[in-house]
């Protein structure tokens, strides 16, 4: 005899769980970015999926180790190289942050000179030259192509027929800059809406 409960189990939405079906995955949806979703490969990781396209997981600093595939070769050093010029370690001290320095030796290890970094004014980050960095691959140089056409400012939002009716009324009795008296007018101002909601309802009257 059926009882109750497994009767209420057939008449379920939910597809019975069977040795046939129980190991199906769920397609994986993907959301976000079109470009990114045209170049995801959904048998990757998430963060060799980023790799590949030149993009990042996180800009926050990455803890624990990495293994490098094809490590930087370690630059060789000239041991030839004459003395640095002026211009060189000013843009030395540059590099480093403050309460970094690089102690300079001679030949025969004797300090000749502590360079000191120091610490960068406001000023020093405005002046700086910032120098264009070329996309890494096709999918970043889409993606910045396709923020610098949606780099451009946005509508704003027409009121409706009831804020149109509202705001009329308090602008009729105040005028266009008085908008603190505007928002203690108990009659025509019942919703109490605040003096800065009330100046941006305004500018969005002159869109």
């Amino acid at each position: 005899m059926v009882t109750p409960t497994q009767r209420k189990k057939q008449r379920s939405n939910q597809p019975r769980l069977t040795r046939k079906n129980h190991n199906k995955k769920a397609k994986a949806k993907l959301y976000g970015n079109g470009i990114v979703r045209e170049n995801w490969d959904i048998h990757a990781t998430l963060t060799q999926n980023y790799e590949r396209m030149g993009l990042v997981v996180t800009p926050n600093y990455v803890t624990g180790g990495k293994e490098k595939i094809n490590p930087d070769p370690k630059p060789e050093t000239n041991k030839n190289k004459g003395e640095p010029t002026e211009d060189e370690l000013e843009e030395l001290r540059k590099s480093l942050g403050p309460g970094e320095a690089i102690v300079r030796r001679d030949d025969e290890g004797n300090i000749i000179e502590i360079i000191h970094g120091k610490e960068r004014t406001f000023d020093d980050i405005l002046d700086e030259d910032v120098k264009a960095v070329p996309a890494k691959t096709e999918v970043t140089r889409k993606l910045e192509e396709e923020a610098s056409r949606k780099d451009k400012p946005r509508k704003k939002l027409p009121l409706s027929a009831f804020e149109l009716s509202y705001m009329t009324k308090l602008l009729k009795k105040y005028g266009p800059d008085n908008f603190e008296s505007m928002s203690k007018d108990m009659k025509l101002n019942p919703k109490l809406i605040s003096s800065a909601k009330l100046k941006q309802m305004y500018s969005r009257m002159q869109a």
